[in-house]
């Protein structure tokens, strides 16, 4: 292998990778924000793991938690779409359930 020939591939890379002032601030800025959007993303996790348990235990009185998230009108909106897709998701399972209980009826 001649020298000329490595010549262009050398400074391929070269090329794609920023001079290392400018490029590596940046890189820093970013794993920065990365890691406070994952702890963000940590946080929201959590108070819905809280609200899921809430939910558990007032599953009876669930109209008056709908009452409660009304005052903020753009949660309650999504909150109601959740609902919706709670309730198509039970749905689906029951139907499952059925089907399952049938075939487990069914001698082979």
């Amino acid at each position: 292998v001649t020298v000329s020939s490595l010549g262009p591939q050398e400074k391929v890379p070269a090329l794609q990778s920023p001079p290392r002032g400018a490029g590596g601030k940046q890189k820093k800025e970013k794993h920065k924000k990365d890691k406070e959007e994952k702890k963000r993303e940590k946080k929201e996790k959590k108070k819905k793991k809280k609200k899921k348990k809430e939910k558990k235990k007032k599953s009876s009185s669930s109209s008056s938690e709908g009452s409660s998230s009304s005052a903020s009108s753009s949660s309650s909106r999504s909150k109601k779409e959740k609902k919706k897709d709670k309730k198509q998701k039970k749905e689906l399972e029951a139907e499952v359930e059925k089907k399952r209980r049938k075939s487990a009826d069914e001698p082979g």
